[in-house]
């Protein structure tokens, strides 16, 4: 919960009222770039993959999350579109109790929505780089779901850089943003 400065500056009163010497006013930190959106899937393409399809990715989803061992802000909207998946309220609690209890579905070959088994793989990239960290447990699950997708071992490499190079990416843009705030607005009509 963020403390608004009338809260700090009451308790900063009270504190000296009370012979307590001066802390300084705590402000918090402003928000990261990943707290202006969140990557969700598209309806329109979720409608599209079959019942099997869409039981299998949002396994996959939830498994990537738990193998991961804590979920940041960055992986909620990965959750809510794992347990938004599921037809059943059976699958939504099955989804709901695996991350809660930190434990793996069990995943099966994806033999169907073969169309779509490329965007499932670097769409699950994507989840395993979220959060700016990707983790051994991340790489060996990610490597178990490119056999599962049917992919040569060698393809679970290339999305892994692929994955390396977007987490880079987003650092580098987090340092960038982070300066752009000290520097002094010069506004010119270009």
């Amino acid at each position: 919960m963020l403390e608004t400065s009338e809260t700090v500056l009451g308790i900063a009163d009270m504190n000296q009222k009370k012979g307590v010497t001066k802390q300084p006013a705590r402000i918090p930190p402003p928000l990261t770039f990943d707290h202006m959106f969140n990557i969700y899937l598209n309806p329109e393409f979720i409608k599209n993959l079959s019942g099997k399809g869409k039981q299998w990715l949002s396994r996959a989803m939830v498994n990537m999350l738990v193998v991961d061992k804590s979920i940041h802000h960055s992986e909620l909207s990965y959750l809510e579109d794992a347990i938004g998946m599921a037809e059943t309220e059976e699958e939504r609690e099955e989804l709901k109790k695996s991350v809660k209890e930190h434990n793996q579905l069990e995943l099966w070959n994806l033999d169907t929505d073969r169309d779509y088994a490329g965007h499932f793989f670097y769409y699950l990239a994507m989840n395993v780089a979220a959060d700016g960290k990707i983790k051994k447990s991340e790489v060996d699950y990610l490597l178990q779901l490119c056999g599962k997708l049917g992919f040569p071992p060698n393809s679970a490499k290339e999305v892994l850089r692929w994955a390396v190079e977007l987490v880079k990416l987003s650092h580098e843009r987090e340092q960038m943003v982070a300066g752009f705030r000290h520097v002094s607005p010069m506004y010119a009509g270009y």
